[in-house]
């Protein structure tokens, strides 16, 4: 028997009030120092030595709102495929590099971004800026590292959303919400695209994006700055700048009426209700009073949602509430 997905979405712009952030007592911001290299690839400097550990993040500028209708996933896809083979080093060795050194590595990404993150015993900081810089521009983008991670994403994408309960329910809120603009797909892509990209369209989103006028790499933990910048002069300044491609405008029109989708999932057990919002953006100061509100909202079985919904009126027995603050637009669902 097939039990039925409610997905309603309703849309409604958020406001908050503006009250101006007030000085609090006991808070230390984090004390850093930035640099600009000529190639302009930002690089943020921030010590701490409470343990004998240094972490590497890089930052791009690069995230599915940079791809193109037809052409999306890319931005996951390379996610996955930036920890290939390099100029420098053999598939697979990146993972036994690190392991190997006590650390470990990880990446995401988002609508805005893709960021990947080093974290290992501060004397093994030369090796984490050389893979980093290995990777921005000797990346290899050949038929074994494409096949291979189509292959990955491939699987990640029928898992998460064709073979998920209420697997559809984000791209569905997604295209309802930001129709016209490039919000309007979700970061994991098409596997359709995905299947049909060739090597040349994986090359040219590389070439276009994982330049160093593109990033931020930021050095935090146990190291002294002078020897940080020695080792980023020696990996990164040698690697060129190049301009960045047009971008797709986000331009957000009114929404002037709401929309109620039901749909018939068979993989769902219990009947699932999804009601979006547009919310705010990630450079509002009230995004971190959003944030705070989620939590109040429904972050564990004190929450307020929780407690009405599934303890009170038991006619549910999950809630939850996600706040997505994006660069240029935000949703709210419940």
């Amino acid at each position: 028997m097939l039990k039925k997905l409610t997905l309603s979405i309703f849309i409604i712009t958020m406001f908050l009030s503006n009250s101006a952030f007030a000085e609090t007592p006991g808070f230390f911001p984090i004390q850093f120092v930035k640099d600009t290299l000529k190639n302009g690839l930002n690089v943020i400097y921030t010590i701490d030595k409470s343990a004998p550990v240094v972490a590497t993040v890089v930052h791009y500028e690069i995230g599915s709102r940079y791809e193109r209708p037809g052409k999306t996933g890319y931005t996951h896809f390379f996610e996955h495929l930036m920890f290939e083979a390099t100029n420098n080093y053999k598939r697979a060795e990146i993972d036994k590099f690190v392991e190997e050194a006590g650390g470990t590595l990880n990446a995401h990404t988002a609508t805005d971004e893709t960021v990947y993150y080093l974290k290992l015993p501060s004397n093994y900081l030369e090796m984490a800026l050389w893979i980093e810089a290995s990777r921005m521009r000797g990346l290899h983008v050949d038929s074994v590292g494409v096949n291979t991670q189509k292959g990955v994403v491939s699987e990640e994408l029928k898992m998460r959303v064709s073979n998920s309960p209420y697997g559809t329910m984000l791209e569905k809120i997604f295209k309802f919400m930001y129709e016209g603009t490039p919000y309007e797909w979700t970061t994991i892509g098409s596997l359709e695209e995905i299947q049909t990209a060739t090597i040349d369209d994986f090359k040219g989103f590389y070439d276009g994006f994982y330049y160093p006028n593109n990033a931020t790499l930021v050095i935090s933990g146990d190291f002294e700055i002078a020897q940080a910048r020695a080792l980023v002069d020696k990996y990164f300044a040698p690697l060129p700048r190049k301009e960045r491609p047009a971008v797709l405008p986000v331009d957000l029109l009114p929404i002037k009426e709401g929309k109620t989708e039901e749909i018939e999932d068979e993989k769902a057990q219990a009947t699932g209700i999804f009601i979006g919002y547009r919310g705010i953006n990630k450079s509002d100061p009230n995004s971190y009073a959003l944030d705070l509100l989620s939590m109040i909202l429904t972050a564990g079985q004190s929450s307020r949602i929780y407690q009405r919904l599934v303890d009170k009126d038991q006619i549910s027995v999950q809630s939850g509430f996600f706040p997505y603050s994006m660069e240029k637009a935000g949703a709210l669902i419940f």
